[in-house]
């Protein structure tokens, strides 16, 4: 809720392949990008978080904060 209103959200839970990146730090920072471009495809009226997986873990290795739309109400 923000100012007494209800705001609409989406959850992304995103499964990566550790393999597939020279280090952990390489893969946050991938993850850091997709994080903020996320933004520029959802309303103002609306927030996307991010949360990171590995295929050998069920638990979430990274959750990043909410990040607010940035696309405008059409």
């Amino acid at each position: 809720m923000r100012l007494g209103r209800s705001v609409r959200g989406h959850l992304l839970a995103l499964t990566l392949n550790p393999d597939c990146y020279r280090n952990p730090g390489e893969m946050y920072c991938f993850c850091r990008l997709i994080n903020q471009a996320l933004a520029c495809f959802i309303t103002q009226s609306a927030f996307v978080m991010l949360e990171i997986f590995t295929s050998d873990s069920h638990k979430a290795l990274w959750q990043f904060w909410h990040v607010d739309g940035l696309r405008p109400e059409m």
